[in-house]
């Protein structure tokens, strides 16, 4: 049960880091203990002050270093995303905007970019982006 937590953890604070550089450090940490739940130790605080998660390569390092996916690397991580996603859905990890350009396009009928089954994960959430998208972004 610890290691869920301990990975909700790590996606809110990838997240965090991710959108909004522009928060400390310490308070990234607090917001995501208090959405996941999961209390870094000392030691995991340290880390997470050091590396520099506007790299998706430093998520997947911290996945494996917490020993939530150990051995984890960025051509398993590839080879999984790829398997499940496509090749197009990759650069949705580079940047919000091609995120969210990726989850649009998603939901046009006919295309066959990006993978449509996406909105089952998360149906109402998916429906959030694709509402977000569309007033904000177009």
């Amino acid at each position: 049960m610890e290691k869920i937590a301990k990975l909700k953890f790590l996606i809110h604070f990838y997240i965090l880091s991710s959108f909004f550089n522009d928060i400390k450090t310490s308070t990234k940490i607090d917001l995501a203990s208090n959405l996941s739940t999961y209390v870094p130790s000392a030691e995991e605080k340290i880390t997470l002050n050091t590396i520099d998660l506007s790299n998706i390569l430093n998520f997947i390092k911290l996945l494996s270093d917490f020993d939530i996916m150990p051995g984890l690397n960025k051509y398993l991580f590839s080879s999984k995303f790829v398997r499940f996603f496509g090749s197009n859905f990759l650069p949705a990890l580079e940047d919000p905007g091609r995120f969210y350009a990726s989850i649009y396009i998603s939901s046009l009928r006919g295309q066959n970019i990006v993978p449509g089954f996406i909105k089952k994960y998360n149906q109402r959430e998916y429906a959030n982006m694709i509402h977000f998208t569309h007033t904000t972004l177009l």
